[in-house]
């Protein structure tokens, strides 16, 4: 937690907080009109793009009048607008006029300002126009780090550290403090969505269904589509590989640096689509990317999207292979920097460990055996109870579907 970022936003949060209540004297909301954001307002992926699409192919159905997406970034703003989607920039008249009229806000990541070294992340969309609204937030990420949300991680702290956030974590339980001044817009008391019980819930009210990214894409983005083209077009195995982010100096390195492991690719007729994380840093690129065997994609893209046409998904401590899990796809852990991610990032959850350190791999010899194992097609099948086990693990349901999600969702509004 950066104290000094947190006390500014809970001098700034019941200053809007009144301004939005004076504000809906005039503009009133209407539950009937949906505002979708996905994340950090510069995305149009995740779990709130999949409901989003499907609230606005099945509007008539539920009644909803408008369902709008709000964005940061002017790029997805154009090509949202190509696909004929209601969509406006966040900090713009019409954008903030529905954020005060809209009745639900539903996002899928930051519903807060979050600072990570010198960069400021903003929230999905303008969670400071929210109170009044029914939030929702779709975060798909269960915590395999061992930091706590709201304790900033495994770092040592001070004697007045521990007692601000101890004193802080207690102002977190009072109703009134958390919904309009430690969050913007109410966000303290959003509804969250989860794919399986938890017992660290409260105070948030948790809807226990699938996910919508499980449910199936309703539609491709123009660029997902000459993307998939091209990815099929190669007819070879297709590996994803999606690491987590790191720290700046941090001992990280691509598979792709290694010689042996790009002349194995080759020989295997293998096609490595390398998806940073959005909040990766340039220096986590590998140092070269032969067109033969890999091939960077943007970090915009939506995994959700790719996961279902690739046929192996390599990650590292990232929470991606439990959609490998679902689409009953073969994973691999690449875990060559497990001390120093340990030791200098975040840390990993006990549980996390758990389940994975027997599949570790600790470098390029170990995950080119791995591939080589689950390379084979007929991997799940051979390996079919294991994946029962773990989608009970992960996944309070057997299947799930958009109308299922939607009524849960809303049922109580």
């Amino acid at each position: 937690m950066n104290l000094l970022f947190e006390s500014k936003r809970i001098i700034v949060n019941p200053i809007f907080n009144i301004l939005t209540l004076v504000l809906n004297c005039f503009i009133k909301r209407n539950d009937n009109v949906l505002l979708f954001g996905g994340r950090f307002g510069t995305r149009f992926s995740g779990n709130s793009r999949f409901l989003f699409q499907y609230c606005v192919k099945e509007k008539e159905k539920y009644g909803f009048e408008r369902v709008i997406w709000i964005t940061r970034s002017s790029k997805v703003f154009q090509e949202m607008q190509s696909m004929g989607y209601e969509v406006y920039m966040a900090v713009s008249l019409k954008g903030i006029y529905w954020h005060l009229k809209a009745g639900k806000h539903i996002i899928s990541g930051a519903q807060t300002p979050e600072k990570n070294g010198n960069v400021i992340h903003h929230p999905d969309i303008l969670t400071c126009f929210s109170l009044g609204a029914k939030c929702y937030q779709l975060f798909h990420c269960a915590e395999f780090t061992k930091g706590n949300p709201r304790d900033g991680g495994t770092n040592s702290l001070s004697t007045i550290e521990t007692f601000l956030i101890q004193a802080y974590n207690s102002l977190y339980n009072i109703g009134f403090i958390r919904h309009f001044i430690l969050y913007p817009g109410g966000w303290g008391d959003a509804t969250w969505l989860a794919s399986t019980p938890s017992d660290d819930s409260e105070p948030y009210r948790v809807v226990v269904t699938g996910m919508p990214e499980m449910c199936g894409c309703v539609e491709y983005t123009p660029s997902e589509k000459a993307l998939i083209a091209s990815i099929k077009g190669e007819n070879k195995k297709i590996i994803m590989f999606v690491p987590t982010w790191r720290r700046k100096d941090s001992q990280y390195s691509s598979p792709l640096n290694d010689v042996t492991f790009c002349k194995y690719l080759k020989e295997r007729n293998c096609l490595w689509i390398e998806k940073l994380h959005p909040s990766a840093l340039d220096d986590m690129r590998a140092d070269y990317y032969d067109p033969e065997c890999s091939m960077l994609i943007n970090a915009g893209y939506d995994i959700n999207v790719l996961i279902p046409i690739c046929d192996l998904l390599v990650t590292d401590y990232s929470s991606a292979y439990q959609k490998a899990i679902w689409y009953n796809k073969p994973f691999c852990f690449f875990a060559a920097d497990l001390d120093d991610y340990t030791e200098n990032e975040m840390g990993l959850a006990d549980s996390f460990v758990e389940f994975a350190k027997p599949m570790f791999d600790y470098d390029t010899n170990d995950l080119i055996t791995d591939l080589e194992q689950k390379l084979k097609g007929n991997y799940y099948k051979s390996y079919k109870d294991e994946y029962d086990i773990w989608k009970h693990k992960y996944f309070s349901v057997d299947e799930t579907n958009y109308e299922t999600i939607c009524k849960k969702l809303f049922e109580q509004d």
